[in-house]
């Protein structure tokens, strides 16, 4: 998909959702940064890339964080002298109910889902402008349009990320630049696998039918359906598409409610 010896960062990028975007990538000759705050699993990915033939680049970086945002930047051109694509997938979720939600946490969540994607962005732009060409692809989630109860604070993020995805595409076009989002439903990853590690093999097998059963498709996705979905995005074969937001969902946001409860 013209995707060779494109830079593409993948923020979040060492596991779950992030590690799928990245192989995906990987698969098509793309240069990878890694940018994501656990160097333990950046390394483990980057030597999971590399294997495959991939040209990667680790950065340790907290998205929340402005200095290290610049810096991932700065160490991305120096490496390779340009930045193609950018995928703002880095986050973390919070399932609450909004009166006990403190408020540290809620700017927490904002700092890393929304004001990351800010950052992020706001780096890259000068430099895809000054190319007058570029890619910016931001994860939401199904949640950002379709939630449910205890989802208050990681909704209110998504949906802040959507927002912004369609006020950048609008903003950027006649720059070159193609801004697109892409909102994952329930997804195989840490964050799932986490909620079931107190379950025996037979009662993970259980819940993970009990979740499938809420989605059309009867299944939760793997990582790298999410990844697809993001690299076709990325390519030329999307080149008339900005500001769009497309659901990488199973058919969950199709349902009229989303039934959450673990």
């Amino acid at each position: 998909m013209s995707l060779e010896h494109k830079v593409v960062i993948v923020t979040g990028g060492a596991a779950s959702i992030g590690k799928g975007i990245a192989e995906c990538f990987a698969k098509e000759s793309a240069r990878i940064v890694i940018a994501d705050c656990n160097e333990e699993d950046g390394m483990a990915a980057k030597a999971y890339l590399e294997r495959m033939g991939c040209e990667v680049l680790f950065i340790k970086m907290d998205a929340a964080i402005e200095e290290d945002t610049e810096r991932a930047v700065a160490l991305t051109l120096e490496k390779w002298g340009q930045i193609d694509v950018l995928v703002n997938n880095v986050g973390t979720h919070l399932y609450k109910p909004l009166v006990d939600i403190k408020t540290q946490e809620w700017d927490y969540l904002m700092a890393v889902d929304l004001k990351g994607c800010f950052l992020m962005s706001r780096n890259v732009l000068p430099h895809m402008r000054s190319r007058n060409q570029g890619c910016i692809i931001n994860i939401s989630s199904v949640h950002a349009n379709a939630s449910s109860k205890h989802f208050t604070a990681y909704s209110a993020a998504k949906g802040g990320v959507v927002s912004m995805t369609r006020s950048m595409a609008a903003e950027y076009a006649a720059d070159g630049i193609r801004v697109n989002a892409v909102l994952p439903g329930w997804t195989r990853s840490k964050t799932t696998d986490k909620d079931l590690s107190h379950y025996d093999e037979a009662e993970r097998s259980s819940v993970l039918a009990r979740w499938g059963r809420a989605i059309p498709i009867g299944r939760l996705a793997e990582p790298v359906e999410i990844g697809h979905s993001v690299v076709f995005l990325a390519s030329d074969k999307a080149s008339y598409i900005t500001g769009a937001c497309l659901s990488v969902d199973g058919g969950l946001s199709s349902t009229l409610i989303m039934n959450t409860d673990h």
